[in-house]
């Protein structure tokens, strides 16, 4: 018996439909987003961001203890992209992994600050929205630590340094990687704490790391 075959334009709806929700995760109008991949490029990067920055911190948060465990060690790898790689839109989202130094957006940093630390198993890059969501474990606000993910979904998200202090790659005219501030809403938006599911032990028990 023959197998059933997809007809092409099946196949179009299907691409379109998956640009359709990229551009949606991404902030990037469909059209712009349908032209750059005709082109075989990137979409544009200079646009504003569709989350408002947090506020920027001058250094990680001192009471907080980053000092050894996994979750340090995602914390002393997000430090080594602060100042070397600049925010671009749509920057890294690929199956490519990418390293300080190169332009990511928000997501694409989290995904592979994670990926080089051996938290992260996915080929490509998670978006800020049902694939982190997918891919991390939430956990209670009482109960982040350093080396965690916040996470405002559809929007934005951050490696989690300190008590109150994250690493992001924010927007533009925020330049390079940087230290930021958060705190349980931003912007109306509830704030979700993501943890590796390999680091997820510990869920629901108080953290002493911050």
């Amino acid at each position: 018996m023959a197998g059933k075959t997809v007809s092409g334009g099946a196949v179009a709806i299907m691409a379109v439909g998956g640009v359709a929700v990229w551009s949606g995760l991404n902030n990037v109008p469909l059209l712009d987003a349908v032209r750059s991949l005709a082109k075989g490029q990137a979409p544009t990067p200079n646009r504003k961001p569709g989350f408002q920055p947090l506020s920027g911190a001058a250094a990680a948060d001192s009471g907080a203890d980053i000092s050894g465990g996994s979750g340090g060690a995602i914390v002393a790898e997000a430090e080594k992209w602060v100042g070397k790689s600049k925010y671009v839109f749509g920057g890294c989202h690929g199956c490519t992994p990418c390293a300080p130094g190169q332009g990511v957006d928000c997501s694409s940093f989290v995904t592979w600050v994670m990926q080089r630390t051996g938290h992260y198993k996915g080929k490509c890059s998670m978006v800020a929205g049902s694939t982190m969501l997918a891919w991390g474990k939430k956990v209670a606000w009482e109960s982040r630590q350093p080396g965690d993910v916040a996470l405002w979904p559809g929007k934005h998200c951050a490696i989690i340094s300190g008590t109150s202090t994250t690493i992001e790659s924010s927007c533009n005219a925020c330049g390079p990687i940087r230290h930021s501030t958060y705190g349980k809403s931003h912007a109306g938006i509830a704030t979700v704490i993501l943890r590796a599911p390999d680091l997820a032990v510990s869920v629901g028990k108080p953290s002493s790391n911050i």
